[in-house]
């Protein structure tokens, strides 16, 4: 949802607030990026207690897809558009969400 702000609502604003000095900006960035931040931080602590002895793969998983990820995504955001870069973020973290909870005696 907030990627969806991000892109309809947040860009037209930021761009009008680009005349501010860099304390206003820097305020304004810390405001819309930090809800983002926090809430993409959540998946992976309440997926390593769900796994709890298999913790040494979800370290391995996780670090994998960070590398493969980040380096997909760079390629994507030069083809496509960074636009559809967030998209396919929202897309990843929502299908992980509902593949976490869909089966919870999986773990």
């Amino acid at each position: 949802m907030w990627i969806l702000l991000e892109i309809t609502v947040f860009y037209p604003l930021t761009a009008a607030l680009s005349s501010l000095t860099m304390a206003p900006r820097i305020i304004v960035s810390i405001v819309l990026i930090f809800p983002l931040g926090f809430f993409m931080g959540m998946p992976f602590p309440k997926g390593t207690k769900r796994i709890g002895n298999l913790i040494d793969w979800g370290f391995a998983v996780n670090g994998a897809a960070s590398v493969l990820g980040s380096t997909a995504i760079y390629l994507v955001s030069f083809s496509y558009g960074f636009d559809i870069s967030l998209l396919i973020g929202a897309v990843c973290y929502l299908t992980a969400f509902l593949l976490l909870n869909l089966k919870k005696s999986w773990f």
